[in-house]
């Protein structure tokens, strides 16, 4: 039988929220030419060059004939979560 990851420990759990809470600077994103709006998706040329909080915010990923686009995740059900793991 495969042996179970040990489960996250609160202070892991609160640095994973901190990081999904952290707003996505599309603004910055774009200038720096890691992502250029196409309608309501993202192209992203290298998806390794995002900075972590955004890669993991990634929601949906699709591909065609000019390469892959991704819709991402809002911050803010992240940063509702943060606030009731601080209380």
């Amino acid at each position: 039988m495969p042996q179970r990851e040990s489960p996250i420990n609160h202070d892991e759990l609160l640095s994973h929220l901190k990081e999904l809470a952290e707003p996505i600077d599309f603004e910055a994103l774009e200038n720096d030419g890691l992502i250029v709006k196409d309608g309501a998706w993202y192209r992203v040329p290298n998806q390794d060059a995002l900075p972590s909080h955004a890669a993991k915010k990634i929601d949906i990923t699709a591909a065609d004939s000019k390469g892959i686009k991704v819709k991402f995740k809002s911050h803010k059900k992240y940063e509702a979560m943060l606030k009731k793991h601080l209380r």
